[in-house]
């Protein structure tokens, strides 16, 4: 779909809800098309003011965090607000990186709508990692650090090293606490010598902690040293961790 005034474009959110409603039925033949076919009858697609339009090519034979730097650094000036926006997501799946998502999430005759749902739609803001584009934005955005000058992106490469990490701190509810988001990616920065299977029930541990006190005091509040500080003290505690496999359940401890 072409765009000639430089003006990032996004559905209604009417569109939005029909084509959620016919995968749910599942009807998911328009997506084994290679162009998604946009009903041109309707006003469903709209323009974003002030919000600019780029050129972006994605390729699903590139890594995740490949994809998200170039992505996120075409779309830094993208407000929060419209990427809290299901439509938008929506639309950017189905016309401007139809292709990439297809081919990145093995799009075929035997996916199921549920699958199709999570990677062209944003059922919920928890969810929205789970988006095929979002997922490349919003971690980017949560972890940018523009204190380092050097390689503000150093924090989003830990975070795309491992997929099930990444998942599980974007659907956890202390995503939005930038400075502990940041600590727990540091923490495995410094920290070369956990391996990377024992990140998922590391992180399993830390939010399980951090909810438990979220519920006493306002983490938001709490700055990133504090939070860096709290984990490399609770470092051997951590690494010591049975896997989820044994069965073990852990009581929840914390060396404050």
């Amino acid at each position: 779909m072409e765009n000639y005034d430089g003006l990032q474009r996004t559905f209604s959110t009417e569109y939005t809800s029909i084509l959620r409603q016919r995968v749910k039925q599942g009807k998911i033949e328009n997506y084994l098309q290679e162009v998604f076919p946009v009903e041109k009858e309707n006003n469903h697609v709209y323009r974003l003011q002030q919000q600019m339009h780029h050129n972006v090519i994605l390729d699903p034979e590139k890594t995740d965090f490949e994809n998200a730097k170039l992505f996120f650094d075409a779309y830094k000036d993208l407000s929060p607000m419209i990427a809290s926006e299901e439509a938008f997501w929506t639309y950017m799946a189905h016309v401007e990186h139809f292709e990439y998502v297809k081919k990145r999430w093995k799009i075929g005759e035997t996916t199921s709508p549920e699958s199709i749902i999570d990677h062209f739609f944003v059922t919920s803001m928890i969810k929205i990692a789970r988006n095929g584009l979002a997922r490349l934005w919003w971690p980017m955005y949560m972890t940018y650090d523009e204190k380092n000058v050097n390689d503000p992106y150093h924090l989003s490469k830990i975070l795309y090293l491992y997929t099930d990490t990444m998942q599980m701190l974007s659907e956890s509810s202390l995503f939005s606490c930038c400075n502990l988001i940041h600590a727990i990616l540091h923490f495995f920065e410094i920290n070369t010598d956990i391996p990377k299977e024992n990140w998922l029930q590391i992180n399993r541990y830390i939010i399980r902690y951090y909810n438990s006190v979220g519920g006493v005091r306002k983490l938001i509040y709490l700055d990133e040293k504090y939070f860096e500080a709290e984990l490399q003290r609770n470092k051997d505690l951590l690494v010591s961790l049975p896997s989820r496999k044994t069965g073990v359940k852990v009581p929840l401890r914390w060396n404050i």
